[in-house]
C-alpha cells in the first residue's frame, strides 16, 4: 500500500464503487481500490468529494491536509493510530537514533561522491577525482563512530571537501566560487542552492505526510519544537542527487549565468526574468523519469524512499541490512 497524493491543481478525487477515482482537467488519471491506500495527502488546489471522504474514514485511512508549502495543516482520521505511529517512530528514534543518523548521511555522501565521480571522468579531472576518493574515505569511516557529534563531524568535513570541488566543476570564468554560504547567499550559485533546498523542503514534507510520519519528531537535528526536525533530517540524502545535480547542469549548460542574479536586501537573489525561467524547468524536471531514480521522476522517488523510510520505522524500528 502507498499514499495518494493530490497535490497539482485542478486535482479531484470521488468515489466510485469502493474505488478512488482520481482525475484532473475532466481526465482519468487512476482508479483504485480504497483498500490499496495507505493515506492520502491532500493540497488546497485539489478537491475531495464528501463520499470519498466518509470511505476513507470507515477504511481507517488517514487524510493529511497540507498547505502550498507541504506543511501540515490538520488532518482527519483514527487519533488511537495517529498515537500509537507516533509512540513507535519515537521509540524507533530513541533507540536506534545513531543507526538512522549513519544511514541518512551514508545516503548523502554517496551522493556527493556519485556527483564528483561522474565530472572527473566526464573531465577528466585528477583535482576531482581525488576529492571523490577523500568523500569516500568519509563515507567508509561512519561505521567506526556510535555518538552523535562525531557523526556530524564526519559529515562536516565531506561537505567541505564536496563544496571545495565546485571550481572545478564550475566554469571559473564565469563563476567565483569562495565556498558555500547561506543566509543571505552571496553568490548566484549559493543562491541556486539556497533556493532549491528550499523547494526540495516542500517536497519531503508532502512524502512525510504520505508516509504517516510525524514531521517534527527527528532524530539528527535537534527536537526543539521550533522547527519540523524529521523534515530537516530527510532532506539530506536528496539535496546532491536532486537539486546540486539539477543545479549544476542548469549553470554548466549556461541556462543560468551570473547576469541573472543581482544584490538586494543583503543578500544574492535571482532576477524576475531568471525565476520565470526556473519555475517551469523545475517542475518539469521533477516530474520527468530518470536512470539515476531508477526510472522515477525525482518527486516519485522521493516519495518513495521516504514511503519506504516509514514503512521500516513503523514495521521493523530498523532498514534492513543492504
Amino acid at each position: 500500500m502507498s499514499a495518494l497524493y493530490l497535490i497539482s491543481p485542478g486535482s479531484t478525487a470521488s468515489r466510485d464503487h469502493g474505488r478512488i477515482h482520481v482525475c484532473r482537467d475532466g481526465v482519468t488519471l487512476a482508479r483504485m481500490p480504497i483498500g490499496q491506500v495507505e493515506n492520502v495527502v491532500v493540497s488546497p488546489h485539489a478537491h475531495m468529494s464528501m463520499p470519498l471522504i466518509f470511505s476513507l474514514l470507515e477504511h481507517g485511512k488517514m487524510i493529511f491536509f497540507v498547505d502550498g508549502f507541504g506543511r501540515l495543516q490538520g488532518s482527519l482520521g483514527d487519533e488511537q493510530i495517529s498515537l500509537e505511529r507516533l509512540e513507535t517512530q519515537r521509540a524507533a528514534f530513541d533507540a536506534n537514533g545513531t543507526y538512522w543518523i549513519r544511514y541518512i548521511l551514508e545516503e548523502k555522501l554517496k551522493a556527493q561522491f556519485h556527483i564528483l565521480r561522474t565530472y572527473a571522468k566526464r573531465k577528466k579531472d585528477v583535482a576531482l577525482s581525488d576529492l571523490a576518493s577523500r568523500i569516500h574515505m568519509y563515507r567508509k569511516t561512519l561505521v567506526r563512530h556510535e555518538k552523535a557529534e562525531e557523526l556530524r563531524g564526519v559529515e562536516g568535513n565531506a561537505s567541505r571537501c564536496y563544496f571545495s570541488a565546485f571550481p572545478y566543476i564550475l566554469d571559473q570564468s564565469l563563476w567565483h566560487w569562495e565556498g558555500r554560504n547561506r543566509r543571505p547567499p552571496r553568490d548566484g550559485i549559493n543562491a541556486l542552492l539556497s533556493f532549491g533546498y528550499t523547494l526540495l523542503e516542500r517536497d519531503v514534507r508532502i512524502a512525510i505526510a504520505g508516509a504517516g510520519l510525524d514531521a517534527r519528531l527527528g532524530f539528527f537535528h535537534s527536537n526543539n519544537g521550533r522547527k519540523d526536525s524529521l523534515v530537516y533530517d530527510l532532506m539530506e540524502p536528496f539535496r546532491q542527487p536532486v537539486i546540486d545535480r539539477f543545479i549544476l547542469r542548469l549553470v554548466n549548460l549556461g541556462i543560468f549565468t551570473p547576469s541573472d542574479f543581482e544584490m538586494r536586501d543583503g543578500g544574492c537573489k535571482m532576477k524576475l526574468d531568471a525565476l520565470k525561467q526556473w519555475f517551469p524547468r523545475y517542475e518539469e524536471y521533477l516530474d520527468t523519469p530518470l536512470q539515476d531514480f531508477q526510472g522515477q521522476s525525482p518527486k516519485q522517488y522521493i516519495r518513495f524512499r521516504i514511503e519506504q523510510f516509514g514503512m521500516f520505522v513503523f514495521e521493523r524500528g530498523a532498514l534492513p541490512e543492504e
